[in-house]
């Protein structure tokens, strides 16, 4: 059995639409067979927009399963969604909407959440700094490790899908 592979990637002063995140993100999204689970502290517009909405409804046709989680706690305690955020989670939960015509399904939790993983048909794990879906000023440093093991990934698959199950968005 071979070792996982680890893999890093950071992004410094990237023009938006060559970020290597999102270009990793979307590369991701396009090879996944079984299931997509994203994991972000936050969620905006800048990401979960319109091409981001092909690409969640192509996935859904072709059957794949996606559990995405996010929130963001302030020190008061409150789970604040700002304009750009309310219109991105307005993009999923329309998708939500039209399950029926969907193989797959789209899984959408809110809480209090400062993970930023992505894993991918339960076998990938990529696991750093970046806001999967957000980071709209896309002048951060980021840092992220990719890691193929599929007990490892299906681990911590089973973990959060419960979170996001349990706490619909």
């Amino acid at each position: 059995r071979s070792p996982p592979v680890w893999v890093c990637f950071s992004a410094y002063h990237f023009k938006p639409e060559t970020l290597p995140w999102l270009l990793i993100l979307h590369n991701y999204m396009d090879v996944t067979q079984s299931s997509v689970l994203i994991l972000s502290g936050w969620i905006h517009y800048s990401v979960v927009n319109e091409q981001f909405t092909r690409i969640l409804t192509r996935l859904l046709e072709e059957g794949v399963n996606i559990y995405i989680g996010f929130g963001y706690e302030d020190s008061k305690g409150k789970h604040t969604l700002y304009p750009d955020s309310q219109k991105a989670l307005g993009v999923l939960q329309k998708l939500q909407k039209q399950a029926d015509k969907f193989k797959g399904k789209l899984f959408v939790g809110r809480f209090s959440n400062h993970q930023k993983i992505l894993i991918i048909d339960q076998h990938k794990v990529v696991c750093g700094s970046n806001n999967w879906l957000s980071n709209r000023t896309f002048r951060n440093k980021e840092k992220s490790i990719v890691i193929e093991d599929p007990n490892l990934a299906n681990e911590i698959f089973k973990e959060i899908i419960q979170l996001i199950k349990a706490n619909p968005a």
